[in-house]
């Protein structure tokens, strides 16, 4: 019975998770900035392999690379930058903790 009750709430957490999802990817205005990227254009849907259809963005991060993302990317981190920026925060994470170390 928990194990029962314990899996319907997961798929009840995941539908409203996924809803919301929606809502806010249908809300990603051309021109707008979320985090360090701007969008710059709405591209075609996306499938993937399991059959899900996402809607591409072009976006432009702020030190200047350009690259299509899916929306609900853009939408659900926390501060949406390009791999890039991400290894560059890393290694300057990294750097820190080595720092601190000494």
């Amino acid at each position: 019975f928990i194990f029962t009750f314990l899996i319907n709430k997961y798929f009840i957490y995941n539908h409203i998770l996924s809803m919301k999802t929606r809502e806010k990817t249908s809300n990603i205005i051309i021109g707008n900035t979320y985090g360090n990227l701007t969008v710059l254009q709405k591209l075609d849907m996306h499938t993937e392999p399991n059959g899900h259809r996402r809607r591409k963005y072009l976006v432009k991060c702020n030190c200047g690379t350009e690259y299509e993302t899916i929306g609900q990317y853009i939408i659900r981190e926390k501060d949406p930058k390009c791999q890039k920026c991400k290894n560059r925060t890393t290694q300057l994470r990294s750097l820190m903790m080595m720092l601190q170390l000494l």
